[in-house]
């Protein structure tokens, strides 16, 4: 019986057919080394729920296969385990053991979790892994406790001279800070550093500068969500002052500005970052810190800035308008403080309003990539970016909107467009009363489709003129639609004329060096959760 044709395969092809399914399966796209078991804890049984294991699936397909697996140490390099109930199931150690083994010589990729950690099977996986922290690249412990093991045994010789991305634990006395580093040995490889700001204190915060090597750190994230923060905004910025070099900044907290209000006339001293090239911020409303995204924009400036992301924290109360115009506020000013020119723009919710918005695309004329993730009537935005009047331009050029745009095109220099469009059916309900009104049957395409307009209008460059300055033609275009629950009349409408009418236009402009992704695929968004 011949051989099975993926038999015929290059090991080389085999082996990138492995990585990818291994790397993009289960949580985080992560290759995960634990499983599901059932454990005994305390006289109740507890389901431990753990991921896929795709390597060890793939080491159990064939010979064949098995055999080129089990002699790729990359496929065996990427740990996520999550340590519950003082699991005390040793078939997790010896799959632990496998992966280390299998693993070698690669340098590993290790997330760790958990809580209530015990010193049964946890312990053992624990040393384990720390007997191979010459080999860590990537060290993932935001989600433990540093107190529940800090006390476990861990080489005392030999440092972590690979780790190139460290998760700080969560630390709640000095003593763990300085006992932690002392295990941890030298990092002349860190570049990336991670800190859950939930758990640390203003002193805790300010000794980390003396144990790490921030001169080469180049990557920051905070990550803080707990609503009652224990320690405010200046102490984050005063870290901020010992990373000379650093290029990446990513805040994701409930920080606060001040606690009393003598505070109040606190004023920081707006601190410059000479390297900053990319900044991540998630915008959060509380009824009782109404400011602090603006008094974040306010504290420092970073003239190199070109890549900007602006999320909206899950969980937590809708963004008020107020809030909203005092955040544009700030963003304005730290924008023409900074003088940077944005290359790349990314807004992921209700952050800011769709005026809003245009007012802010309006300040960033150098971007080149949009990104613009959810929120309310975001199908305005296609309007906006039209240029109308140009050749391939599906708008006329006597429409109303033709004088705002003619002078001052929105983004000349954008080439890549990534739009998701959540169907509020309060907003498409609006929109059909009003056609209804107007009883115009033969303008129901240009009405309701304004994206194949704006995806015709930027298809080619427009060079200069008296008239228009010179506009970069669009080279990417990805929509995704997404629907609300529950599903009313005017989306199904909107939906259909989405299908029959806008789908077949797009891919009619698709080719000739421009690239289209649609997501016709309806998914569901519960209604109260935007």
């Amino acid at each position: 019986m011949a051989d099975p044709p993926i038999h015929n395969l290059p090991v080389e092809v085999l082996t990138q057919i492995f990585q990818l399914t291994a790397h993009c399966s289960g949580k985080n796209c992560s290759n995960l080394v634990t499983l599901v078991v059932d454990t005994l804890c305390d006289g109740v049984w507890h389901e431990v729920t753990v991921h896929t294991t795709p390597t060890l699936d793939i080491s159990h397909t064939c010979s064949h296969w098995r055999a080129i697996a089990i002699s790729t140490p990359s496929l065996w390099s990427r740990l996520d385990i999550e340590l519950y109930l003082r699991v005390e199931n040793e078939v997790t150690l010896d799959l632990v053991n496998l992966y280390l083994s299998r693993s070698t010589p690669a340098l590993l990729t290790l997330r760790l979790g958990g809580y209530d950690l015990g010193d049964g099977v946890d312990r053992k996986i624990f040393e384990a892994i720390a007997k191979e922290k010459f080999r860590w690249q990537v060290a993932d412990f935001t989600e433990l406790m540093c107190s529940d093991w800090v006390d476990w045994d861990f080489p005392e010789n030999g440092d972590c001279e690979n780790l190139k991305v460290l998760g700080l634990p969560r630390i709640s006395t000095r003593d763990d800070v300085n006992l932690f580093f002392q295990r941890i040995g030298k990092t002349p490889e860190l570049h990336r550093l991670s800190i859950n700001g939930s758990w640390y204190s203003k002193s805790i915060l300010g000794s980390l500068p003396e144990l790490l090597p921030f001169q080469q750190v180049t990557s920051f994230d905070i990550v803080d969500e707990n609503s009652r923060p224990r320690v405010k905004w200046c102490h984050y910025h005063k870290i901020l002052s010992h990373l000379p070099n650093l290029q990446k900044l990513s805040i994701k907290s409930h920080f606060r500005v001040f606690t009393r209000i003598s505070d109040r006339d606190v004023r920081l001293e707006c601190l410059a970052l000479p390297h900053l090239q990319k900044l991540v911020f998630y915008v959060h409303d509380r009824p009782d810190l109404p400011v602090s995204a603006a008094c974040f924009f306010q504290s420092f400036k970073a003239p190199p800035l070109s890549v900007l992301q602006l999320d909206t924290m899950k969980n937590t109360m809708p963004i008020t308008t107020s809030v909203q115009s005092n955040f544009l506020d700030s963003l304005h000013t730290f924008l023409g403080v900074s003088e940077c020119q944005l290359r790349e723009l990314k807004l992921t919710g209700d952050v800011l309003d769709t005026h809003m918005i245009l007012s802010l695309l309006k300040a960033t004329p150098a971007v080149e990539q949009l990104s613009i993730h959810g929120g309310h009537k975001r199908l305005e935005l296609f309007e906006a970016l039209t240029i109308h009047g140009q050749p391939g331009s599906e708008v006329d050029s006597g429409a109303s909107q033709s004088q705002e745009w003619g002078q001052s095109i929105p983004l000349p220099r954008l080439t890549k467009l990534d739009m998701t469009v959540i169907l509020d059916f309060e907003e498409l309900e609006k929109r059909d009363s009003v056609e209804d009104e107007a009883d115009v049957e033969d303008t129901v395409d240009v009405v309701l489709d304004r994206i194949s307009a704006m995806v015709s209008s930027r298809r080619h460059t427009i060079p200069s003129s008296h008239s228009l300055q010179s506009v970069a033609a669009l080279q990417r275009f990805r929509f995704c639609v997404q629907r609300a629950v529950p599903c009313t009349e005017s989306m199904t409408k909107w939906l259909s004329h989405f299908y029959s009418f806008t789908v077949p236009r797009l891919r009619a402009l698709a080719g000739g060096g421009f690239e289209l992704e649609l997501l016709t695929e309806t998914k569901y968004i519960n209604i109260d959760e935007m």
